[in-house]
């Protein structure tokens, strides 16, 4: 009775082996069909769009773009009006994208397995430049000048003294200029955030004449002196007019009274 037990379980086990060897051949047969299918299979073309942006949200037109494709091809575009890329027919939709330039500036940010939609360029910073005279006045229509590694930036500051700009991450030499007045500076600029440098110009406008301290001086003074002389010949003159009137009077008195000329004759 127990032999019996003993074949039948040992028939079991047999089987169940059978059925597992069965099993994970056809798993393999699965699985190698399936890679056989896929390397025959042709892949999968779309268009894939991307938009251009700097960290603070500023579209970035014309900037040039070099889009790498997974089959190996390149090719480079530029951004159009709303900073956006269209590159088209890639297989799997996914490339990498590195933006070369923009604005005549060096960027050089690579962006690697992008399938579309957004791209921030991180390495971008703004520098916002504030100028006054040293009175604290800000100043409209001075020029500024902003050189980097291989580009020059020219602008002129706007109503409230300021000029802003968004620049790749790095220390720039910048100049202000007003007319005879100028100074500059080392100012360096972080990624994604926003840098504030203040220029103060060493003049003082006076009714509508920029003057430097020293001809400021001299021009109050001029003033003050010119203001009290002004008064004291007014003073003179009204004085001098008093006296001219009452010397004149007693003879004009004595024409006009006809009695005293005729009991005069």
């Amino acid at each position: 009775m127990f032999s019996s037990v003993r074949q039948r379980g040992k028939v079991r086990t047999e089987l169940q082996g059978i059925w597992f060897c069965k099993l994970m051949v056809f798993l393999v047969f699965v699985a190698v069909f399936s890679v056989l299918l896929l390397s025959f299979a042709e892949p999968i073309y779309r268009d894939v769009e991307v938009t251009l942006l700097t960290p603070f949200g500023t579209p970035m037109v014309g900037a040039r773009v070099l889009v790498r494709k997974p089959d190996g091809s390149q090719l480079v575009a530029v951004a159009d009006t709303s900073g956006k890329v269209l590159v088209p027919q890639v297989s799997g939709g996914v490339v990498d994208v590195v933006v070369l330039s923009w604005r005549g500036m060096s960027i050089n940010f690579v962006a690697k397995n992008v399938t579309g939609g957004v791209v921030i360029v991180e390495n971008i910073g703004k520098l916002a430049i504030v100028v006054a005279d040293i009175n604290g006045f800000y100043l409209e229509n001075a020029l500024v000048k902003i050189k980097g590694d291989n580009f020059t930036l020219l602008d002129l500051t706007d109503a409230s003294g300021r000029f802003v700009a968004d620049l790749p991450e790095g220390a720039y030499y910048v100049e202000v200029t007003r007319k005879q007045w100028k100074t500059s500076g080392q100012v360096p600029v972080k990624h994604s955030e926003t840098t504030i440098a203040q220029f103060i110009l060493n003049f003082i406008t006076v009714a509508g004449y920029d003057l430097s301290p020293e001809d400021a001086i001299g021009y109050t003074i001029f003033s003050t002196f010119s203001t009290i002389i002004l008064y004291i010949i007014k003073v003179e003159y009204s004085h001098y007019r008093k006296r001219r009137i009452q010397i004149r009077s007693p003879g004009a008195q004595k024409k006009d009274n006809p009695c005293e000329c005729v009991s005069s004759l």
